[in-house]
């Protein structure tokens, strides 16, 4: 409810991964190489395969970026509790 979210147009394998947290209020996403993006204030991003993208879910806003990966994210998951990426 509320989210702002837009499809996604653009290659089908564009996420390598999205992971939703076990409470459903953080979605944590990486890509697959990289890709620039238009969101809905307008604004394009980029977006690499080194940086980890921590977003409310509810909301469909960015909350963080998780950068400094040394090469590509292959694997992410939550921490049963959900505290922990």
């Amino acid at each position: 409810p509320g989210a702002d979210w837009k499809p996604c147009l653009g290659p089908s394998a564009l996420f390598a991964q999205a992971r939703l947290s076990p409470d459903g209020r953080t979605l944590v996403t990486a890509l697959r190489g990289h890709a620039e993006l238009r969101h809905a204030d307008g604004l394009d991003y980029l977006y690499t395969d080194r940086v980890a993208h921590v977003w409310d879910a509810q909301a469909g806003k960015p909350r963080l970026a998780l950068r400094g990966h040394r090469s590509c994210i292959v694997s992410m998951q939550f921490s049963r509790d959900g505290l922990r990426l």
